[in-house]
């Protein structure tokens, strides 16, 4: 256990369901906040850097408290951001400036046209981002149960069906795709960069949640509070950690990780009772999101706290 940064509410630095996250190639680390409908820039220590987003449908805006949710990068470190409410992936310079809505809704149902066998589907509840080393992009597509690849315009590409519960997506290096799913099992597939299937890690009584991979290894979160790592050549299970609880290196529901290599980034949320006027979706809303870092080699004793 490394650091973390745990604050509810809507000031700088403070979360409101903390989802996706993605580590720049300076370091720094961008939180998809998502009840706040915002995206925030933390330093390398988590300390608060820069925010964008407010709620609603332009340019910038997300979807009310079903807004940003996963959160990529590519190799220019341009940001990439899904509003599951709004059906569609934004597109951002490091520094928040440069807005481009990707890929939306109504045009991929315009797309979807074209001799697709999907002309009778739109984009619906878009889960984690990933981007390749030619700007490829992939994301979930949960509802539809699906992950869809477009170009760097947002022209489709491919994509892979009958995958329930999709929730995560990552890219290695070498453009390999790895794929979170499943209900009542955690499933976690690897693709080449031609999409054809190469190997399956399965957890029983557990589903899988986001995906990060640092090329030699895959990290994924399941629902059973724990970080998993597995090996991107075989797939094999080679260790996990953490339990449920509030502490450090405990979690409630772990959500977005990244990795920049040296250390794992994993968000959480613990959920407590609030009143009724506050349920999202069927769920008490999360007052006490937190974002948490590992080192990987588990076993540095260092705590460091943001300025």
């Amino acid at each position: 256990y490394s650091a973390k940064l745990s604050a509810a509410g809507t000031g700088n630095g403070e979360f409101d369901d903390v989802r996706g996250i993605a580590i720049l190639s300076t370091d720094k680390v961008i939180v998809a906040d998502e009840n706040n409908e915002r995206l925030q820039r933390l330093s390398n220590a988590l300390a608060f850097e820069d925010k964008v987003g407010s709620v609603g449908t332009g340019d910038s805006q997300f979807s009310s408290n079903n807004g940003p949710y996963g959160v990529a990068r590519d190799s220019t470190d341009r940001i990439y951001a899904s509003d599951r409410g709004n059906h569609r992936v934004h597109r951002y310079s490091s520094t928040f400036t440069g807005f481009t809505s990707l890929i939306s809704g109504t045009d991929w149902s315009l797309q979807l046209t074209t001799g697709s066998i999907f002309n009778s589907l739109t984009l619906s509840d878009i889960g984690q981002v990933a981007v390749d080393s030619s700007g490829n992009v992939y994301f979930a597509d949960y509802t539809n149960s699906r992950l869809v690849k477009t170009d760097s315009s947002g022209v489709y590409v491919s994509s892979i069906t009958s995958l329930t519960n999709i929730l995560g997506v990552c890219v290695d290096s070498s453009d390999n795709v790895y794929v979170a799913w499943g209900s009542g099992s955690a499933i976690i597939w690897k693709y080449n960069s031609s999409l054809v299937f190469q190997w399956a890690n399965t957890l029983s009584s557990a589903s899988a949640i986001h995906a990060a991979t640092d090329g030699t290894h895959v990290f994924y979160t399941t629902s059973l509070n724990t970080v998993r790592k597995i090996l991107c050549s075989t797939g094999a299970n080679v260790t996990s950690w953490g339990s449920t609880g509030s502490g450090n290196g405990q979690f409630s529901t772990p959500w977005g990780i990244d990795t920049d290599g040296t250390h794992v980034y994993a968000s959480y949320h613990r959920y407590k009772p609030r009143a009724a006027t506050e349920r999202v979706n069927g769920v008490n809303r999360p007052d006490d999101p937190r974002a948490v870092r590992f080192h990987t080699r588990w076993f540095l004793p260092l705590e460091l706290l943001p300025a």
